[in-house]
């Protein structure tokens, strides 16, 4: 064996599989020749040399000894044959012949005596047993290789002719734009030293070219893949940079060079090992008692890095297994069974994305869903929108959500095509068009596009109840019609079962949106103090984050009304607290503040509003106000106790994470409304709202009259809204 390195002493030792070499001879300092030492053959045995003053030098992957198959790279071929992979090993001669499940391969080239280049013979899918002989000698070793039918993760082959046609039609105009925009940007984006290539930028790439068949795209991904610039971290979060480059390795596979598939794979390979590493104890993964967003966020990345390599690598059966099932909790505990979304509307968006992922390339690839897709909370999905689409086109931003807008992009088309829900596929096609109060994710936009059934969704908008609740989380919504953009609208949000680290101190809160436009809103994300939110504080405490429940919800004609019971959430801070909120067509709504604070306690109430402009206090009654938005504005006018309110200015903790400025639907200035009063449980607090279009003044001014044990606001439009007082507390009196 010759071995070159540096500063080698002519009295140096060599050892090999710890066995002492013989006959070693230094040339200089930078060469020396030994014979070695009689070793087993078949494997790679570690080579130190060893120097008289103890400096020690390691021989990377040390010798191998004998003949010997170490790899194939890459490790898959198209079962069709043709394709070119690398043998390695040791041992390698001309009459060496090398054979995959049995049948001899050509040798292109024998580079070296540890280098073969070889065309791979037809084969069916799945692993196959690479073996090799040289006249009577026949190798060593077991190197991974498997026949891949790539692409199946989300289509074959077979079926990209069709969706290049689906993606032409024009009913998919939009979402054809979507995408190709999305793929576009990435198209542009310079790949220098500090880039890493994300989820969103690896699927856009590879489905934009999958669906046009234009190399601009395929040559972008190809050009990050050998320049190293693949995210790198295998950790929690930056998994679902994995779930990305699979898709790209899979739809790509055929048209790739060997090179390649082989750097795709060594990615792939560094994902795997670093899933397998952290699934068992890695919270983000779902360890614990955590079942968030970020268990099907994560555990994407190494269920489609494994079944991208299920044909070919065994421990990929292993990430799968795990991964589906710790995926299952999800659907199981994050979504209630009534269809909604614990963590709110944006992890709704986009955690529930990613598990539609990664179930549908599991049924894909393997045939077998493992219940992932066809969960039965899934199939009440649709009642979430019903509970949470506003009065000024997007969504309520309850929990944490960052911005007001309409989401579920790929979730509506998946589910309104397979549980056949018009409302879902009329969400998906306008979240498709965008739009000012639109603000779907681009990244699902691919997704969105396979998903969606060429069933037509309805031309107009195909309505949603006028009171709706989930009576599994407490969530529900009020609305003076059934239209997309009714006149008024009311959110209520209470909090009960399970939670996620996703939670805020908001029980009892409640958004109003009217004229097109938000007027009392949720702040949202990052704004999860109790003082964030259009709850009160008892004694300047607020409530905890769960112990809320709608406890009654009753309509008829233009009458709306909703019941919270928020007393658990308190805690020893009262002995009751109600939440009455009685809605009228489209021209008002009552609040009536049902307290008892705790005995021997001050009992010092805080009324606390969150508008979305900036409200005027009125100077001769300060406790009346007015919030004046772009088309119209809101009277707050407060009844039963002499509240002197006020407005402070507040600041988004996290500026980029915030209600956006939008000229249809604001808000244009978030403020808090408050004041205080003392509590008095045959008194309540009652705040009466009426919204104005603009260019209308406001009706005369409600009137309100108290007696004994009931309550009543009489309107100029000639109706009443009464309460009474009985032994459970106070009552909306229907009519």
């Amino acid at each position: 064996l010759t071995l070159s390195g540096e500063n080698l002493h002519k009295e140096c030792r060599v050892l090999v599989g710890n066995k002492e070499a013989r006959e070693v001879r230094v040339s200089g300092e930078r060469k020396l020749n030994c014979t070695l030492p009689e070793l087993p053959p078949g494997n790679r045995h570690s080579l130190s040399v060893m120097n008289p003053n103890g400096l020690v030098g390691d021989l990377e992957g040390g010798v191998p000894y004998g003949r010997m198959l170490e790899q194939v790279r890459p490790r898959e071929a198209l079962p069709t044959g043709g394709d070119v992979v690398t043998v390695v090993g040791a041992g390698f001669e001309d009459t060496t012949v090398f054979s995959f499940g049995g049948k001899a391969s050509e040798v292109l080239k024998l580079e070296d005596s540890r280098h073969a280049r070889v065309r791979v013979p037809a084969g069916e899918v799945g692993p196959a047993e690479v073996t090799a002989r040289a006249g009577e000698d026949e190798y060593l070793g077991q190197p991974l290789f498997g026949y891949s039918p790539h692409p199946y993760l989300f289509f074959t082959a077979d079926e990209i002719p069709r969706l290049r046609e689906k993606f032409n039609k024009p009913m998919f105009r939009h979402y054809r734009r979507r995408v190709l925009e999305e793929a576009g940007k990435f198209l542009k984006e310079d790949v220098g030293d500090n880039f890493n290539a994300s989820v969103g930028a690896t699927t856009g790439l590879a489905m934009a070219y999958a669906l046009t068949g234009e190399d601009k795209y395929k040559d972008k991904l190809v050009e990050w893949v050998r320049r190293g610039r693949l995210a790198t971290r295998c950790d929690d979060f930056h998994m679902m940079s994995a779930a990305g480059m699979s898709v790209a390795y899979d739809i790509l596979y055929p048209e790739l060079l060997p090179e390649d598939r082989a750097a795709m794979q060594d990615y792939l390979d560094r994902m795997l090992t670093g899933y397998l590493k952290a699934a068992a104890g890695s919270w983000f993964l779902g360890a614990g008692p955590n079942f968030s967003n970020t268990v099907p966020v994560g555990n994407s990345g190494g269920m489609l890095a494994g079944l991208a390599l299920m044909h070919s690598t065994p421990r990929a059966k292993e990430a799968v297994d795990i991964a589906a099932k710790k995926a299952r909790r999800y659907p199981d505990e994050c979504i209630s069974p009534d269809g909604g979304c614990r963590e709110g509307v944006q992890y709704w968006d986009y955690g529930l994305s990613f598990h539609l992922i990664l179930a549908h390339a599991l049924q894909n690839a393997t045939g077998d869903g493992r219940g992932l897709l066809d969960h039965p909370h899934l199939e009440n999905n649709v009642n979430f929108i019903r509970t949470q689409l506003g009065g000024h086109g997007g969504l309520f931003t309850f929990c944490d959500t960052r911005e007001p807008f309409l989401d579920g992009f790929a979730i509506c088309a998946d589910l309104g095509s397979r549980c056949d829900q018009p409302l879902m596929l009329w969400v998906a096609d306008r979240a498709a068009a965008g739009g000012e109060k639109t603000r779907a994710r681009d990244t699902w936009a691919p997704f969105a596009f396979l998903w969606r059934s060429e069933q037509p969704a309805p031309e107009e908008f195909p309505g949603v109840p006028t009171l709706a609740w989930l009576k599994d989380m407490h969530w529900g919504a009020m609305r003076s019609d059934s239209s997309f953009d009714p006149q008024l609208v009311v959110g209520v949000k209470g909090s009960q079962g399970p939670l996620t680290h996703h939670k805020q101190n908001d029980l009892g809160s409640f958004v109003l949106h009217a004229n097109g436009e938000a007027y009392l809103v949720d702040p949202g994300y990052y704004e999860g103090k109790a003082t964030d939110h259009t709850l009160p504080l008892i004694d300047g405490k607020g409530p905890g984050v769960t112990g809320s429940s709608i406890t009654d919800a009753w309509e008829e004609g233009p009458w709306r009304h909703m019941t919270l019971d928020s007393t658990d959430g308190y805690g020893e801070a009262s002995e009751r607290v109600r939440r009455l909120i009685v809605m009228h067509g489209a021209d008002s709504v009552v609040i009536l503040d049902d307290i008892i604070p705790a005995r021997d306690k001050p009992g010092q109430i805080t009324a606390q509003y969150q508008t979305a402009w900036k409200p005027a206090v009125s100077k001769e009654d300060a406790s009346v106000a007015l919030i004046a938005g772009q088309k119209g504005k809101l009277e707050l006018r407060c009844f039963g106790h002499p509240l002197a309110l006020s407005a402070t200015d507040r600041g988004f903790r996290k500026p980029g994470w915030r209600w956006e400025k939008i000229s249809e639907s604001g808000p244009g200035d978030w403020q808090t409304l408050s004041g205080t009063y003392q509590a008095d449980p045959d008194r309540p607090l009652l705040t009466v709202l009426r919204p104005v279009p603009a260019g209308k003044p406001l009706p005369p001014s409600p009137q309100c009259r108290f007696a004994k044990a009931s309550v009543e606001v009489e309107f100029a439009g000639g109706h009443t809204i009464p309460f009474e007082q009985i032994k459970e507390g106070w009552q909306f009196v229907e009519p």
